[in-house]
């Protein structure tokens, strides 16, 4: 099981507050990606950590102005599992 989902579900829901550890899982879900041959600009785990790092630098959060949104917040649900 992927570890980056896990990662993404928990920084979204227990609400992480250390931007450089955002980024460092941002990062790791990257590698993670890539090591399976998938595209990070596609993968729900990604975008959902990059949101949440948006949020913890005041930048404009790009998943809740999506109409997706609830189908990625649920694959990541789903795959932490």
């Amino acid at each position: 099981m992927s570890n980056r989902f896990k990662n993404a579900y928990e920084i979204w829901n227990v609400g992480a507050s250390n931007p450089m550890g955002v980024t460092n899982a941002l990062l790791d879900a990257m590698k993670e990606v890539r090591g399976e041959g998938g595209d990070i600009s596609q993968d729900p785990a990604v975008k959902l950590i990059l949101d949440h790092l948006c949020f913890l630098c005041n930048v404009p959060q790009p998943l809740p102005l999506m109409e997706n949104w609830g189908s990625i917040y649920s694959e990541v649900e789903e795959k932490a599992k």
